[in-house]
């Protein structure tokens, strides 16, 4: 499976968890997601599931949640690359593995970062909140997947609203529980993020807050999930750091923290969920450091009622061999999960620009290719100084790769066959050649047109034009044509 962040976990029946969407690129790139992945947890694997018939506009932080009634997933909103935030919604029916396109009369507004759940009580799909900045909204919707209907709840005593706030069903206290989230915003992009527990009586339409004292520090979206066999209804991981683990207990309105042994690395906008078949919680993905991450993690205890035992990360590290290889960002999910023992690797490539002055800033992009392809598994892109060229990417699975560098100006280097093991690897890529004004990998007469075009010309002026600018100094002049000429009929990757 590709690397991503924003994605959307959850569980559905026959010990399977299902992931959808997310984005593994910047919010003005069009690598959006829009593939339907199944992990079996009993073997431990992922599968693509390549709905048939149309699918939805690939998006991130959509809304969904399982209605086992139906057998069915509801999905609802999320952020289009290019639109925006969507009011959209989908219901995915696993037995004819197909998307099916809902036509709703009344339905919630354009949002993102909802929290959706499903009530069994009342056997509708809920949800709650969401934000189109600068609207953060607190309205509570009910979706009825039979008849295909949205309708609002009214409460005589609303809350705030917030949006990225972890929304569970508690059948033990047969309510709903809202955590955390975000409340507000405030110059300059600044964000309040809550810590407190709402419950949600669909029976009274009522909201209440326990106020339970020693509670998890505010802080960006965590995990939520219910754990039913331990009657502790919400588990939570502050500021993405997944060693500290709190659970919060609906009978004693209290929360507890631990400690996890063999944690992921800190990250955000991972995707979780937790099962109630085989009593773990499963995370996937997330970003750190501007590196998208497709590592599958699991959530264990040695106690065989729920979380009471001492709890464990399980990592779970592809050795090849499945379909998902071939996928855009390469490895899946091995068949035999070991403990995680830092078993990932980090890219440290160094380079300099051709001609470039020490403080112009240069965009690059690092490729990682199973040898002799055309496809890469993985993708990144940065700026940085060209004079001092150099950056480390973090949670890399090891294996032998060919390792590609471009610079928007230059042509592109390649380094064959290398091998990432566990730990650091530094690369040295030498320096890089400038003259692709037009960033096709070749240096030729466009790209000398490109330069025509912009001659004598500098930064703040209408018509400059910065790709010809190779030495970037602001100018465009004949010390850009000297170095456009030195490269003169090459391509990459050399």
């Amino acid at each position: 499976m590709s690397y991503r962040e924003e994605s959307q976990l959850l569980t559905e029946n026959q010990n399977k968890d299902m992931i959808y969407n997310g984005n593994n690129g910047d919010i003005m790139d069009s690598t959006y997601l829009n593939d339907l992945w199944c992990f079996d947890l009993t073997n431990r694997s992922w599968t693509n599931l390549t709905p048939v018939g149309e699918n939805p506009e690939a998006r991130s932080y959509s809304s969904m949640a399982y209605d086992p009634t139906m057998q069915q997933v509801v999905m609802f909103g999320g952020w289009h690359w290019r639109w925006g935030p969507k009011s959209d919604t989908w219901i995915y029916d696993w037995h004819s593995n197909g998307w099916i396109p809902t036509s709703p009369t009344n339905f919630p507004s354009r949002r993102c970062e909802s929290s959706m759940a499903y009530d069994p009580t009342g056997e509708k799909v809920i949800l709650f909140g969401g934000e189109y900045n600068p609207e953060i909204y607190g309205d509570v919707w009910a979706f009825d997947s039979l008849n295909q209907t949205w309708s609002p709840l009214t409460f005589a005593e609303p809350i705030q609203g917030r949006a990225l706030a972890g929304l569970v069903y508690d059948p033990d206290q047969r309510k709903m529980l809202l955590y955390g989230g975000f409340y507000g915003f405030y110059f300059p992009g600044g964000i309040y993020y809550s810590n407190a527990v709402y419950s949600l009586d669909m029976d009274q339409l009522s909201w209440a807050n326990p106020d339970p004292t020693d509670r998890p520090p505010p802080s960006g979206p965590g995990c939520y999930s219910f754990h039913s066999s331990s009657n502790r209804a919400l588990a939570v991981f502050p500021s993405n750091n997944y060693d500290s683990l709190w659970m919060y207990n609906s009978y004693s309105n209290s929360w507890t923290s631990s400690h996890v042994e063999n944690s992921p690395s800190s990250r955000a906008a991972a995707a979780f969920a937790y099962d109630p078949f085989t009593d773990q919680a499963i995370l996937f993905g997330g970003t750190r450091e501007s590196a998208f991450l497709r590592d599958t993690w699991l959530l264990t205890s040695t106690c065989t009622t729920g979380l009471d035992g001492q709890v464990v990360w399980i990592y779970s590290e592809n050795s090849g061999g499945q379909d998902s290889i071939t996928a855009r960002a390469g490895n899946g999910v091995d068949s035999n999960p070991i403990a995680h023992d830092w078993l990932t690797s980090e890219l440290s490539p160094s380079f300099s620009l051709q001609g470039a002055v020490p403080s112009s800033t240069a965009t690059f992009t690092v490729g990682l290719y199973p040898p002799g392809t055309s496809t890469p598994s993985f993708t990144y892109t940065t700026t940085t100084l060209a004079g001092a060229g150099s950056f480390n990417l973090l949670d890399l699975a090891p294996s032998n790769y060919d390792i590609k560098i471009k610079e928007s100006r230059a042509l592109s280097t390649l380094r064959a066959g290398v091998e990432l093991s566990t730990g650091t690897t530094t690369i040295d890529f030498g320096e890089l050649r400038v003259g692709d004004a037009n960033g096709d990998d070749v240096v030729n007469i466009l790209d000398f047109a490109i330069l025509k075009g912009a001659i004598f010309t500098w930064g703040g002026q209408p018509n400059f034009d910065r790709r010809p600018d190779f030495n970037g100094d602001g100018v465009v002049n004949i010390m850009d044509f000297a170095l456009m000429k030195s490269n003169f009929g090459r391509w990459g990757p050399i």
